[in-house]
């Protein structure tokens, strides 16, 4: 798998808010681990924008399943979402995932955000996604 040419890709058809990165964790486990990431700003509204957050971890998951021949079976993911830089300084991540490749149509067979919150136990993250951030 090629790193470099998987972000070109990822960003190419996700936009330059996406991110792909990797490292090998042999010995630990026999592949790699894999980050993809979505920034997202808040939109008018925050229920428009747990909208956008559902989108994006929906689209970021939908693209790994796309191009999981891209990737071993072996390897690892981890799937975040959160404010792009500038909407605050800290507390940037929102939405965490992780697993190996077979387990991503899990996250696809959701229906909602409260639905990826209540599987992924990411309730207390989440939790104050909201403060110091600007809607509208």
């Amino acid at each position: 798998m090629d790193l470099v040419e998987a972000q070109d890709l990822l960003q190419k058809e996700l936009g330059p808010t996406a991110i792909l990165e990797g490292c090998d964790f042999r010995p630990h486990f026999d592949g790699y681990l894999i980050n993809v990431a979505k920034t997202v700003h808040p939109l008018a509204t925050r229920e428009k924008t747990k909208e956008l957050l559902w989108e994006a971890i929906r689209e970021i998951t939908t693209w790994v399943v796309q191009n999981r021949s891209r990737f071993s079976p072996e390897d690892r993911f981890q799937l975040f979402c959160g404010w792009a830089e500038g909407v605050r300084p800290c507390g940037r991540q929102l939405l965490k995932w992780g697993g190996v490749r077979d387990d991503l149509d899990e996250i696809l067979s959701l229906n909602s955000l409260d639905e990826f919150l209540e599987r992924t136990g990411e309730h207390s993250r989440f939790r104050n996604w909201d403060v110091d951030v600007s809607f509208g």
